[in-house]
């Protein structure tokens, strides 16, 4: 199983995280990025909240998704993350999408 990591520790993060089984078994998610200060170091929706989009950023060959659901942070954080050749973002379907 690849290790996945969501950045957003809010509800569309949650809801791939606790769904992942329905849009690709060979993913396991292993935590959060939030850079809600109050979320990071907790548990959000079963898995910890390890820390800041900027802690992304050190992170080497992984696979992230981001579950956010405004399209103007998504391009924001993207932006941010593309300095990082490594990072690896998958794209996520739900098998009842039509």
């Amino acid at each position: 199983m690849k290790k996945l990591y969501i950045i957003g520790a809010g509800s569309v993060g949650g809801h791939l995280a606790l769904n992942i089984e329905q849009y690709d078994a060979d993913y396991k998610v292993e935590g959060f990025f939030d850079d809600d200060p109050d979320k990071i170091g907790t548990s959000q929706f079963g898995l910890s909240v390890a820390g800041d989009v900027n802690a992304v950023l050190k992170l080497k060959g992984v696979f992230v998704a981001i579950g956010i659901a405004f399209p103007k942070i998504k391009k924001q954080i993207v932006e941010k993350l593309s300095s990082n050749k490594s990072l690896k973002f998958p794209s996520f379907v739900h098998q009842k999408a039509w």
